[in-house]
């Protein structure tokens, strides 16, 4: 897991500090830091300050000489997998005494159900020469924030509003000030994730971008470290409250990587459901696989039209995938061993070529036509035209309209059909995880693919969700 390090020089104050920062989080529940500063080194009395989710719940605590001496907690949770959160800390011991630590969740002061203020002036020690780290523990490389981050400022010396980093735009959505006004201090920075590589200079992952040079050390950098997702444009990726819960046949799905990897257990599992649901326009996202437990492993690709039936199998079918006894519960595109099957629901026929690992498989929705299309390593399977509207040339299927299925929308979904194997893949929205030769993005320029992305159709993201009205 990726996280950045440097040590502290003489802090402009060590009374005084704000963080602020947008994150969008993967993996829900656990312990998870967003910001350490300690100076525990083994050597005397353990002095640190940290943020972290703790059970999904915003949590400080700072200790002087291994004891704590504050401490806060939200009473919410924060436990979206889809958005973007800000968060801005702010520690002043100087203010009045419940002033002295303080988090906002975009731009709103938290709830707090615990709260232990710091004695006026107390002195966050490790602020100067302490050892300052993102994603990581105050004890070491354990327990790191595990998703994606944006805008990472440490403003030493300085206690601001949130409304110094983020305003409401004319939607009324809270959003990031790209030239925030900041004092940084003696050891502040600001950190934009533009770089890439460990070392700590101007042009690697924790480069800063504030003109004070105070660059981080970036360890267990991931695999799409400089991602796409951002606050200004939020990507669909796959949906981890799903994860954590058991699908049919009581099995786990397993996320990783952003919650762009997925990989299905034996006997059968849906393995990943996209955070965003579609009901109009046309979207295009690719699918590749990276593993299987025999040639072929069986993966499906598809969209579905019911999310509790496709995890709990309400109402019931004989499905692997959860098929609703209806027509609107899954239209997908099925890899068996000797060649490819369309399947709706409890049926399936034979169609396309079949796919095994190293293969990307393209699909394209049209809602507007109610066509869904699929490919294989850049063609259209059955001579599939994805833009042929109304008359859909070559398309799997015709679906059911959005409006008439349960969820009013269409969610994307992977796993797998069969009784014994497994499989994994790889997503890709326009964010991808695995490495794209080609980049193609969109018409609007949004979105990295290998293969080109049809006429008319989008990458799953916000700018275009709000364009088009997915």
């Amino acid at each position: 897991m990726t996280y950045l390090v440097r040590t502290n020089g003489t802090a402009t104050s060590t009374t005084t500090f704000t963080i602020s920062t947008w994150v969008k989080r993967s993996e829900l529940a656990g312990d998870r830091y967003v910001f350490s500063i300690a100076n525990n080194n083994g050597s005397g009395p353990s002095e640190h300050i940290h943020l972290r989710y703790a059970t999904d719940k915003l949590q400080s605590q700072f200790y002087i000489s291994s004891s704590q001496v504050g401490q806060i907690e939200t009473n919410a949770v924060y436990r979206d997998p889809a958005a973007w959160y800000h968060i801005v800390f702010r520690f002043d011991s100087t203010a009045t005494q419940w002033d002295r630590m303080r988090v906002y969740i975009n731009g709103e002061l938290g709830d707090l159900g615990t709260q232990t203020m710091p004695s006026l002036n107390a002195s966050c020690a490790a602020c100067s020469g302490g050892r300052f780290g993102i994603s990581v523990s105050y004890s070491g490389t354990g327990d790191p924030f595990k998703g994606y981050m944006a805008q990472f400022i440490y403003a030493d010396g300085q206690s601001y509003a949130p409304t110094t980093f983020g305003s409401t735009n004319a939607n009324g959505v809270w959003v990031a000030n790209s030239q925030p006004s900041v004092t940084y201090g003696n050891n502040g920075f600001k950190l934009d994730f533009t770089g890439s590589g460990s070392a700590a200079d101007a042009n690697g992952f924790g480069a800063d971008s504030s003109g004070n040079g105070n660059h981080l050390a970036t360890a267990g950098e991931g695999t799409n470290p400089n991602t796409k997702d951002g606050p200004e444009n939020n990507f669909c990726t796959l949906d981890a409250s799903y994860a954590s819960n058991k699908f049919v046949n009581g099995y786990v799905a397993t996320l990783s990587k952003g919650n762009l990897e997925t990989a299905s257990s034996a006997a059968g599992s849906v393995c990943g459901i996209s955070t965003f649901g579609v009901s109009s326009g046309k979207w295009y996202a690719e699918f590749k696989q990276t593993a299987a437990s025999n040639a072929n492993g069986y993966g499906i690709i598809g969209i579905h039209g019911e999310v509790n039936a496709l995890v709990s199998n309400i109402p019931a079918g004989t499905g692997a995938l959860g098929y609703s006894a209806y027509g609107y519960g899954y239209w997908g595109y099925n890899a068996s061993t000797a060649n490819g099957n369309k399947v709706n629901n409890d049926t399936s026929a034979q169609w396309g070529a079949s796919y095994t690992t190293g293969d990307i498989i393209m699909l394209a929705v049209d809602l507007d036509n109610n066509k869904i299309y699929a490919g294989k390593n850049g063609t259209w399977q059955e001579s599939g035209d994805p833009t042929s509207g109304a008359s859909g040339t070559g398309a799997m299927y015709s679906i059911t309209d959005a409006a008439s299925v349960p969820d009013g929308c269409y969610h994307f979904c992977v796993g797998d059909t069969s009784s014994s194997q497994t499989c994994t893949f790889q997503t890709n929205f326009g964010n991808p995880v695995f490495a794209v030769a080609s980049s193609n993005s969109d018409a609007n320029g949004y979105g990295s693919f290998e293969y080109a992305v049809p006429s008319g159709y989008y990458a799953l993201c916000t700018e275009n969700l709000g364009a088009y009205g997915g």
